[in-house]
């Protein structure tokens, strides 16, 4: 997930394109999201799980950032 993180980071604080309250908004899902697979990497079964989801997550995040610019 280290991937997906430093990438939609770059893209928070580096477009211009989002408006100030999406970016609120993403912000928080953002933590919440970090947090959430922080306490999933903290067990072997949540690693495993994390494998999925960071793809899923980087494929999707992928399609909904390019509408701000962001290099994904």
């Amino acid at each position: 997930c280290d991937e997906y993180i430093e990438k939609y980071e770059k893209c928070l604080t580096t477009s211009t394109k989002i408006p100030a309250e999406a970016k609120k908004s993403m912000q928080g899902a953002f933590d919440q999201m970090r947090t959430s697979w922080k306490q999933a990497a903290a067990s072997p079964a949540g690693k495993a799980s994390l494998a999925v989801g960071c793809k899923q997550a980087m494929e999707s995040t992928k399609q909904a950032m390019a509408a701000y610019n962001c290099e994904w």
